[in-house]
């Protein structure tokens, strides 16, 4: 019985550590309350993910002493690491668009999944794969499951606190 409460205590000391904390609904309606400013929160994703598109385009290739066209198939891809940093950009409704580079356009969606948590999820969805548009082109998106967002746990208790600095009034006399 003792091995376990001083396990249970363990990690509690450990989880009550941490420096980031997820972004739920529950968290970003106590912080809606606050009217704390999203700009001033520094985010990161949890889960490495990836962007990938390819862009196929016709050539002029000179093959003996002839030139023809040719196609030809390019393939970009970003990743996106656990821990990466990112910003809050702008909020349409419940969605939150994040900017994890600078760069008109270059803003990833964040929605609340049904367990509570903000998620990466895609704008579009079909039978080839789930899609998202960056940076104005639209992207495939790879191993985006579970994809969430943290942020500072400084910054949020920060947020929480209902302080001011009070000057005073000066009296004309």
């Amino acid at each position: 019985m003792k091995k376990i409460i001083m396990m249970a205590a363990l990690v509690l000391i450990i989880t009550s550590c941490a420096r980031k904390v997820k972004l739920t609904g529950e968290l970003k309606a106590k912080l809606d309350e606050q009217q704390v400013n999203y700009r001033n929160i520094q985010f990161y994703n949890h889960g490495t993910f990836t962007l990938r598109q390819k862009n196929s385009y016709e050539a002029m290739v000179a093959n003996n002493g002839k030139l023809r066209m040719k196609k030809r198939k390019e393939s970009e891809k970003m990743k996106f690491k656990t821990g990466t940093k990112a910003a809050c950009d702008t909020i349409i409704g419940e969605t939150l668009y994040m900017r994890f580079e600078k760069g008109a356009g270059k803003l990833l969606p964040f929605r609340m999944s049904p367990a509570g948590l903000y998620q990466l999820l895609p704008d579009r969805s079909d039978t080839s794969g789930n899609y998202v548009l960056y940076n104005g082109r639209e992207y495939k998106l790879i191993n985006y499951r579970e994809i969430t967002l943290h942020a500072k746990r400084k910054k949020v208790h920060e947020a929480h606190k209902l302080a001011r600095k009070v000057k005073g009034v000066k009296v004309k006399g």
